[in-house]
């Protein structure tokens, strides 16, 4: 990742915390792209740190997250959390 991040004059983070955690490097919001069972856990985290939140398809594993994940952004209203659902046909 090294290579990649020097060869597009970019920053690159192991874990979302990690990220989050790096006060020098400030991004407006986060795209959530990872196995469907993660959404929650890192839509939430992003949520509660105050970025945006793109979360791809399906939005959850289960019905119990999706509303959990709800809850947080409703708990966090200066923030946007969105799903995408694109119409590829």
């Amino acid at each position: 990742m090294d290579k990649l991040a020097e060869k597009y004059n970019s920053r690159w983070f192991k874990t979302l915390d990690d990220l989050l955690a790096d006060k020098s490097f400030n991004v407006d919001g986060v795209i959530v792209c990872s196995p469907h069972a993660e959404h929650t856990l890192l839509g939430s985290k992003a949520l509660n740190a105050g970025k945006h939140l793109l979360v791809e398809k399906p939005m959850t594993a289960d019905i119990d997250e999706a509303i959990e994940l709800v809850k947080v952004s409703e708990a966090n209203p200066d923030v946007a959390c969105m799903v995408n659902n694109s119409a590829n046909w």
